[in-house]
């Protein structure tokens, strides 16, 4: 299983450099003030991270992060191990909620229902094996087409009883808006072309997005593993490996989700 688990730390963040490779500004844009969001804005804010864990008392002190990221395929993703989506365009057209499972290399089975309000993600329910592994609400700023992350509460489970509380606000947000000649990313254009070819959308959006949801799945078996270890002899080092957990299992969750729920364009 570390094996398994180191795997999916490196690929995650093999992932993540891609993708902040892909949405990096190229020279030449200029900035200038906005207040809706558009393809490619950039949102720049402090995104404040803090802990809380029930009989545990040295949870670290709330983290400060002060990041800048540009909206390309309808999101805007914070650099940095942590990652976090800050920003995204809206899905009016989505369905309101969509139920997920799989069974994963383990044998265990992954149940998540994703629940969309006013076009953005609003909730998120994963239960593992018919336990509740873990469940996130989502708070928005609407930004004309989009909206800007307000607060993401995560908060993690243990045979039923509430372990860990991870509170994630996005406070100073602000936006600009370049004036690149063409905003549309590759991965844009090509979720267009599947908009317009593919006779089935939601299907066809789930298959081509499974791989991603089966790393999901592995990412939160490896947290459920973090939480075990965490609850049974708590302490700085299982706290450190649940910290680390945690991250692997976010930028999981971003690049499933960017790829489930595109935004349209």
């Amino acid at each position: 299983m570390h094996g398994m688990t180191k795997k999916l730390l490196v690929g995650a963040g093999l992932v993540w450099l891609a993708l902040g490779a892909a949405g990096c500004s190229k020279d030449g844009d200029v900035a200038s003030p906005a207040t809706e969001l558009a393809e490619g804005s950039v949102v720049t804010g402090t995104i404040v991270d803090a802990i809380e864990a029930s009989r545990y008392s040295g949870v670290e002190a709330p983290t400060r992060r002060a990041v800048s990221a540009p909206l390309t395929g309808g999101f805007a993703r914070a650099p940095g191990r942590a990652g976090g989506v800050i920003a995204s365009l809206t899905r009016e057209s989505a369905a309101p909620t969509r139920s997920f499972q799989v069974t994963d290399r383990l044998g265990r089975a992954h149940s998540v229902e994703v629940r969309l309000e006013r076009g953005a993600i609003g909730s998120i329910r994963h239960e593992m094996d018919g336990q509740l592994l873990l469940d996130i609400n989502y708070a928005w700023q609407s930004r004309g087409r989009g909206a800007v992350l307000a607060e993401r509460v995560l908060r993690l489970y243990h045979r039923g009883d509430l372990v860990v509380t991870q509170r994630r606000t996005f406070e100073d947000a602000l936006i600009a808006a370049t004036s690149r000649a063409s905003g549309m990313s590759l991965a844009a254009l090509g979720r267009g072309i599947m908009a317009v070819f593919a006779p089935q959308p939601l299907e066809a959006q789930s298959l081509r997005c499974l791989d991603r949801f089966v790393i999901y799945a592995l990412a939160a078996g490896a947290l459920s593993l973090a939480v075990d270890a965490f609850v049974v002899a708590p302490s700085p080092a299982t706290y450190a490996a649940l910290s680390a957990a945690i991250a692997a299992w976010n930028v999981a969750l971003d690049n499933w989700l960017m790829c489930e729920f595109p935004a349209e364009m």
